[in-house]
């Protein structure tokens, strides 16, 4: 009988065992399996987390794309091309301007007038980039400015480091003060019919100072402060930079008049011109208004019997010596001589210098940046 007991006991025992062996086979299948499961769920999630990033960078990179193709819009056409002082339909909020190819990401962009409303030398640039498959949207915003063009502005109308010889017509005008004419060398009023016009001492108005007869204290020649200065010294005395860092820096539309033709300029307003050489008109031509003048630097001598009209301030390194009519609604200065037969009208107008504040190449305005 104790054997059949020691043999029942040895196989309850190894019964116990397979149910034990069994248990724990299936709770290690089990925890595989969730092990399994959780490191596949993790992957998956990886996976979506990776694709999700690649979709976000895609995006930004896109917006920024955009935001690269607005800027340079904007540096080289400004934001009103068509010159109806109002934002470029292609480009002006709530029109949305589309980039994109065939495939992959793409890119859409605006300007919005909501930083001084109605100058359009400053506006909001919005680029909204997208992933490739367009699940991915990032949007970049930005302010961008035009640059200060004049450092010191003039304070009279005509500035000359040459001499004045005004043989044929015209008056240089200042209502706002006694000054008219400053000059490095001799200033001769003897020629046709010039004459100069300063502000009226007690009343409104202005009343005549010089002219063929007589020349007024309202013209200053002969002036060291002036004739001493070298080229680069003359130039950076009114614009604060050397010709050519103002030129890489400030300067929006450059043209070589051996290509172009300068009458091309006529209608351009509100930036600054650089003409890379002797500049002859022979036609009508205004360039600048009062609302939006120009920096117009004439990098050699102006000629020509055409009858131009400059509102801002036009700068010849050279000299002036022409035939035809040349009004200037805000300041002249000239780095050579004044010889022309022509008529000259210089009118100065303070309210236009300070429309010239921000004509130089747009750039982005520090602390503005948004990109969420």
């Amino acid at each position: 009988m104790n054997s059949n007991l020691t043999s029942a006991g040895a196989t309850q025992a190894r019964c116990q065992r397979g149910v034990i062996t069994l248990t724990l086979s299936t709770l290690l299948l089990i925890a595989v399996t969730l092990v399994v499961f959780t490191s596949s769920q993790g992957v998956v999630t990886q996976q979506r987390v990776i694709s999700n990033e690649r979709r976000a960078q895609q995006a930004f990179e896109a917006a920024f794309a955009g935001h690269g193709y607005a800027t340079g819009y904007f540096q080289t056409f400004g934001g009103d091309l068509d010159a109806n002082d109002s934002l470029d339909t292609l480009l002006g909020y709530p029109n949305w301007t589309y980039v994109s190819g065939t495939s992959g990401p793409s890119y859409r962009v605006r300007f919005v007038d909501d930083v001084l409303v109605g100058n359009l030398a400053v506006v909001t640039i919005e680029a909204q980039g997208r992933s490739d498959d367009q699940g991915a949207v990032r949007t970049i915003r930005e302010q961008i400015s035009s640059t200060p063009a004049v450092a010191n502005a003039p304070d009279n109308p005509l500035t000359s480091r040459g001499f004045v010889d005004l043989k044929g017509s015209g008056t240089i005008t200042n209502l706002e003060s006694s000054l008219t004419i400053w000059s490095g060398d001799s200033v001769d009023v003897t020629g046709n019919s010039p004459k100069t016009i300063i502000k009226h001492p007690t009343a409104a108005g202005g009343i005549e100072s010089t002219n063929k007869n007589n020349k007024g204290l309202d013209v200053i020649d002969n002036d060291a402060n002036l004739s001493t200065l070298t080229d680069d010294d003359y130039f950076r005395n009114f614009f604060g930079l050397s010709p050519s860092d103002y030129r890489s820096r400030i300067v929006r539309t450059d043209i070589d008049p051996d290509t172009t033709a300068v009458t091309t300029l006529d209608g351009k307003k509100g930036e600054v011109i650089w003409v890379d050489g002797d500049a002859s008109f022979t036609s009508n031509t205004q360039i600048g208004t009062a609302d939006q003048p120009v920096v117009l630097v004439v990098d050699g001598n102006m000629f020509g019997a055409g009858t131009v009209t400059v509102y801002g301030i036009l700068f010849v390194s050279g000299d002036w010596d022409a035939q035809g009519n040349l009004t200037v609604n805000g300041a002249a200065i000239m780095r050579g001589n004044v010889d022309g037969t022509g008529s000259l009208d210089v009118i100065f107008d303070s309210s236009v210098l300070d429309n010239v504040a921000f004509v130089g190449k747009p750039v982005a305005v520090p602390g503005t940046w948004r990109d969420w």
